[in-house]
């Protein structure tokens, strides 16, 4: 009698699964669309506007740089835009170019281009890296492009913009789309912390931030540094309307979405399910494997020679 109860429990359990993954798995419907966490709204241009923050001797880190930013780009045209700029030709500059990320380093002559394209009206999260010797440019976390350059960290007086950079005379290489939860950190972050923090929004400086998180921008309606260091100031026509950003939590939900229903034979196989967690992006569900991301870590990278940048060898396209 004991093995027929078994039996018609697992029988009984089968079915009340097969029956519940019939359809893909989503999210419960009571979890909010966005938490606190989220940029409920974000910073929208449309190529005529720009966030200006004055120079400060923290704007230039001289033990390492990280520039991050979520991006949502609605021109992918081949001018250059820029997200973050410090003066491309004396500083640091993060930004599209050719519908792929570049950043300079460390003035002109430090150019470096990554290899994915941007898609129109896609949230992305970019990131850029440098300590003196090797750059970096992450895509959602992953590695998308690194090259060794032996050089200072760069220095100047020059304000920084989010959304524009300084003119070299042709253009301020405006941008056009949303922009969502700048950063500036006077360290070198790791992938496994760029992922880590990339769906988080702080609010508050933590002990372990300490000279670390020089300044960070939500632009949810404001262009306040939430630490009230490094304020910025609206230039021109811009608004804080944009589309929020993705849902931003603590942990990122780890539920499946199956394209299919599942076989249910009461196993569950180490290694069967991948190596990793499964991730919302977008409206899909992505194996997210650890410490080497969802997508392959690419070292490809692309050192431009062309006359996309500054001066009359390097200047940007803007057409």
């Amino acid at each position: 009698m004991r093995h027929l109860h078994v039996s018609i429990g697992i029988i009984i359990g089968a079915a009340l699964l097969v029956g519940l993954l019939g359809q893909p798995l989503q999210p419960t419907a009571a979890a909010p669309a966005h938490s606190i966490n989220t940029a409920a709204n974000t910073l929208n241009l449309a190529g005529g506007g720009y966030i200006n923050v004055p120079n400060a001797p923290a704007l230039n880190p001289s033990d390492g740089l990280t520039v991050e930013a979520w991006v949502r780009r609605l021109d992918t045209s081949g001018a250059c835009q820029t997200i973050v700029g410090k003066d491309y030709r004396t500083g640091f500059w993060l930004g599209i170019c050719n519908n792929r990320l570049r950043f300079y380093s460390n003035g002109i002559g430090s150019l470096f281009d990554g290899s994915r394209a941007f898609v129109a009206g896609e949230w992305t999260h970019v990131a850029a890296s440098f300590d003196g010797t090797t750059r970096r440019l992450y895509i959602n976390g992953n590695l998308d492009a690194q090259s060794v350059r032996v050089s200072p960290l760069p220095v100047n007086t020059r304000p920084l913009r989010i959304g524009a950079d300084v003119s070299d005379g042709f253009s301020e290489y405006r941008f056009t789309g949303n922009l969502a939860d700048v950063r500036l950190w006077g360290v070198v972050r790791s992938s496994t912390e760029i992922r880590r923090d990339m769906v988080r929004l702080f609010e508050a400086r933590r002990p372990v931030l300490d000279d670390e998180l020089i300044a960070a921008w939500h632009l949810e309606g404001t262009p306040a540094d939430i630490f009230g260091n490094h304020n910025g100031t609206p230039v021109g026509t811009l608004s804080f309307n944009g589309p929020a950003a993705p849902p931003t939590v603590h942990d990122p939900i780890r539920a499946p979405r199956l394209g299919s229903p599942p076989a249910v034979d009461g196993h569950c196989r180490p290694g069967e399910y991948g190596s990793g967690a499964l991730r919302k992006q977008g409206a899909q569900w992505v194996l997210a494997r650890h410490p080497d991301g969802a997508v392959a870590a690419r070292a490809n990278a692309s050192v431009s020679s062309s006359t996309n940048g500054p001066g009359r060898s390097e200047e940007k396209s803007s057409t």
